[in-house]
């Protein structure tokens, strides 16, 4: 994890001002302690800065980045895998490297493909470059926004940063916005909790001219088979299928010069990903170790799966720590959380990840696998099922067919286990009848999505009265379909 801040001033009648960068650095310093970088254009009008953690190449691996011809320059945010197959076919090609950095890669990809370079990139990035030969700024985010990445236009400059905070050194006046947290724009869209700064959306990249023009694009997006359309593939195949590609990110990510970690929750997803990890690093050290990482709740033992974290470590001879917490261990730490996370916290989740990130640091890890994600692929949440549910799976092995008086049966199953609360199907209330029209068709009628945006945002009972009479009643769930690009 490392962090950046820049700007981009637009053409003015007044000379270009220097921006605070070195202090906008020092508010997200806890991204990237072991180094800072900034680049100053010679114009004036664009500024790079970059604190680094260095995980690749640790002596040569500073940036800002730069061309040879020094008119292209860059920073970059994130971890690129597969890197070296691409910096060996970019050197075929005439390119040459300074460093063994992967972010080195962007530049010489950028020279050779224009905006298409984004692309060939894989990995959780996120990207700024300034264009002085075309004399423009472009900034870009991995495929599903791993990385954060904000911007905002404050006095005719564009500013850029891996953190809000950052901008408050380069002339933002903090406001909040009101009515985006009362609808959880800054957890469920691409605005955020402060006025006038926004999220750059997964997958997209934006372009900045010194006209002040500013344009945004999708580079990737998901591509999905006809639902009709018969897989022909076995289980089985199925099966070996995702445990290749899953053996093959996680041997990618492997790939550091300092040491890598895990989470072990003892769930399925990291319990998988940390057998993987332990089997790839013995196919090199047959006594290696993988250090593993826990916590347990010392005052609910309904949260508390520390035990089957216990047992999955032995199970695959890992370095085992557990964190123990309290519930006042969590009120304590609410605060200072709040203010790396940017956002209203619904509960006391991310309090808990930041205190054992907290612990990984000081054991001196800086690089941990994780099983994040794998829900959302896995179909590991019960209230997207009866949206899978509503229809005939025509193109899944015959194995997994069901009549429809059991998909009938199963989903009146799954609204019992699960409450009515949590898979309700009634809509939010609207006004205006054509708009409810409007967002069902945008999300063709599927309902989990209703759910999902109660669970993600802030309750009426968060706010006074007062603020309904001015903004009137929340509709997250709308916000969330708003987002659907």
């Amino acid at each position: 994890m490392c962090g950046f801040s820049a700007y981009f001033h637009f053409d003015s009648t007044e000379p270009f001002k220097a921006l605070d960068l070195e202090t906008s650095l020092q508010y997200i310093q806890h991204r990237g302690p072991d180094s800072n970088g900034i680049f100053v254009s010679d114009c004036g009008r664009c500024g790079l800065g970059h604190a680094r953690l260095s995980i690749i190449d640790l002596a040569g691996g500073q940036q800002p980045l730069s061309n040879v011809s020094k008119d292209i320059h860059a920073i970059v945010n994130g971890e690129l895998y597969d890197f070296e197959r691409i910096r060996a076919e970019l050197e075929q090609k005439g390119y040459s490297f300074k460093t063994k950095s992967d972010s080195e890669i962007v530049l010489p990809l950028y020279e050779e493909y224009g905006l298409s370079f984004l692309e060939h990139l894989r990995g959780e990035f996120a990207v700024c470059i300034f264009d002085s030969r075309r004399n423009r700024l472009i900034i870009a985010r991995d495929r599903f926004g791993i990385k954060p990445l904000f911007y905002t236009i404050q006095n005719g400059t564009l500013l850029v940063a891996s953190e809000m905070k950052a901008f408050i050194p380069m002339g933002l006046k903090a406001e909040w916005n009101v009515d985006c947290i009362m609808n959880g724009g800054e957890l469920l869209g691409n605005k955020t909790c402060l006025k006038g700064v926004y999220k750059l959306p997964p997958a997209h990249y934006l372009v900045a001219q010194p006209n002040g023009f500013v344009e945004i694009r999708s580079y990737w997006d998901a591509d999905y088979p006809e639902k009709d359309v018969k897989d022909t593939r076995s289980v089985e195949e199925m099966i070996q299928g995702v445990r290749e590609r899953l053996l093959e990110s996680i041997r990618l990510r492997l790939r550091a010069d300092v040491p890598v970690g895990v989470y072990l929750s003892g769930g399925i997803d990291s319990s998988c990903v940390a057998g993987m990890a332990t089997a790839l690093l013995r196919e090199k050290n047959p006594q290696a170790k993988i250090k593993a990482f826990t916590i347990s709740f010392k005052d609910s033992k309904d949260h508390d799966e520390s035990a089957i974290a216990d047992r999955t470590a032995q199970f695959i001879d890992a370095d085992f720590e557990k964190l123990e917490l309290t519930e006042s261990d969590l009120l304590e730490n609410f605060e200072e959380s709040v203010w790396h996370i940017e956002a209203p916290q619904i509960n006391l989740n991310g309090v808990g990840k930041f205190m054992l990130s907290k612990l990984v640091r000081d054991r001196g890890y800086k690089v941990v696998l994780t099983g994040e994600g794998s829900d959302e692929h896995f179909a590991g949440y019960a209230f997207f099922l009866r949206d899978y549910l509503r229809e005939p799976d025509n193109a899944g092995p015959e194995e997994f067919r069901v009549t429809d008086d059991e998909r009938a049966g199963l989903s009146k199953s799954l609204l019992e286990t699960l409450g009515k609360t949590a898979t309700s199907t009634k809509q939010p209330k609207i006004d205006d009848y054509e708009e409810l029209v409007k967002t069902n068709k945008a999300v063709n009628g599927i309902t989990g999505y209703v759910f999902l945006s109660k669970v993600f945002s802030l309750t009426p009972k968060n706010f006074k009265p007062e603020v309904f009479q001015k903004y009137g009643q929340p509709n997250p769930a709308f916000t969330m379909v708003e987002t659907i690009n």
